[in-house]
């Protein structure tokens, strides 16, 4: 949730989601962690996967072995941890709809980013107050 304090989604605070929870094994836990730790430590390898969307269109995988969309980088990792939820289906295929169908996720929260309980008010502040500045002086120098 880092990301949202000073990633992309401080600039739309309008910004809706879905939080969903599945049951896993705490050594299912591990293996989600280990991957998304290797996509980490080797990010400057990867890329988003905007060919593969056109794929998921097409009903075909597209893309390079180097990319990910976001639904395709959590149905792959989740996977690799053994929570195989699309045995039948590549993670090049999976769309977030597929997230929301399935019986084995439960939806925790749903609404507003910035509304969700979780978040820390403080941080939020602080990097909104980031944000003001740094339009301001963007609007300063032009």
């Amino acid at each position: 949730m880092n990301n949202c304090y000073y990633g992309t989604y401080r600039y739309f605070p309008g910004t809706t989601f879905q939080l969903l929870r599945v049951e896993v094994t705490a050594r299912q836990k591990e293996g989600i962690m280990a991957a998304i730790d290797y996509f980490r430590k080797n990010k400057e390898r990867y890329s988003y996967n905007l060919m593969g969307l056109l794929g998921v269109v097409a009903g075909r995988e597209l893309g390079s072995d180097e990319a990910r969309f976001c639904s395709q980088f959590v149905a792959e990792v989740m996977s690799k941890g053994g929570v195989g939820l699309w045995n039948d289906r590549p993670a090049a295929l999976v769309t977030p709809q597929h997230f929301r169908e399935h019986v084995k996720l439960e939806t925790v929260y749903e609404g507003r980013l910035f509304d969700y309980s979780e978040l820390d008010a403080f941080k939020l502040h602080q990097a909104q107050t980031q944000l003001r500045r740094t339009r301001t002086r963007l609007a300063l120098r032009l």
